[in-house]
């Protein structure tokens, strides 16, 4: 089953690759339909995308000479985010588990884990 809003994941860029810890900044979030529009200068490399229950993913940007530097539209492709992580450490693991038990039955969107996220980028 696929989650029918995307609304709310937080798109960070950086000016580090994506291998890198760098510290990246907010510079969008999606709409319902998991687009997003952001203005990058050429010195941006890393996208990730981040929202609470799944885990994040980063996207290398294409080398900055492909990407159109006029004000068109430049497709980064589609990315599906993984639900699971709900203790948000970057891991789906047994410690997601036992707070999923813990909260069995209640109606918490984070701990639902039969969707999963697909986003437009």
């Amino acid at each position: 089953m696929i989650r029918d809003n995307h609304q709310g994941t937080k798109i960070f860029a950086s000016r580090e690759d994506c291998t890198t810890n760098a510290t990246p900044e907010e510079v969008g979030t999606t709409d319902q339909e998991g687009n997003f529009d952001v203005t990058l200068s050429v010195e941006y490399h890393c996208l990730q995308a981040v929202h609470a229950g799944y885990l994040s993913e980063k996207q290398n940007l294409r080398n900055s000479d492909e990407l159109s530097t006029s004000a068109t539209t430049n497709e980064l492709g589609t990315i599906t985010l993984l639900s699971g992580d709900v203790t948000g450490d970057g891991q789906i693991d047994i410690f997601d588990m036992a707070k999923m038990a813990g909260h069995y039955g209640e109606s918490d969107q984070i701990l639902d884990l039969n969707i999963s996220m697909a986003m437009v980028r």
